[in-house]
């Protein structure tokens, strides 16, 4: 047992704690590692002819699996199906980076059924989550 350890609490984002703990769990989870790449990060987006970002996914790959972190389309450009063709390049990559699968979460509950169009089904929820509303994780078989 060691003793005199004292409890610190952080308030500040991206302390330098906080990245520490980030970098030990992913070495120690790294350990159990079955299939390749280690958090390779995708990023698909849609801009327009001055260059500005009008929508954009960010997704990690790992463990075999596509997790699509972020998914954003700016509202003047919704009607234009830009958030199917990102998920559908973001999908596509990764099946090519060896991926097998897909999940993500949100709590939009506009997002609900545009997931489930595209063949995302519900594995879970989180009523309440953020207050009034529900979170639901999805995921999708990306190979036969």
């Amino acid at each position: 047992m060691h003793a005199n350890l004292i409890l610190n609490l952080h308030h500040q984002k991206g302390s330098e704690d906080a990245s520490t703990i980030q970098k030990n769990l992913v070495e120690h989870n790294n350990r159990f590692r079955t299939s390749p790449g280690i958090g390779q990060e995708l990023t698909v987006t849609f801009k327009d002819s001055n260059g500005a970002l009008v929508a954009g996914l960010n997704g990690q790959l790992d463990w075999g699996w596509l997790f699509v972190k972020m998914l954003w389309v700016q509202e003047d450009f919704q009607s234009q199906k830009l958030g199917s063709r990102l998920l559908h390049a973001a999908e596509e990559e990764a099946v090519l980076r060896g991926c097998t699968k897909a999940w993500l979460d949100t709590f939009n509950p506009l997002a609900k059924p545009f997931y489930e169009k595209r063949g995302y089904e519900v594995f879970g929820q989180l009523p309440d989550f953020p207050p009034g509303k529900t979170r639901y994780f999805f995921r999708k078989n990306l190979t036969p």
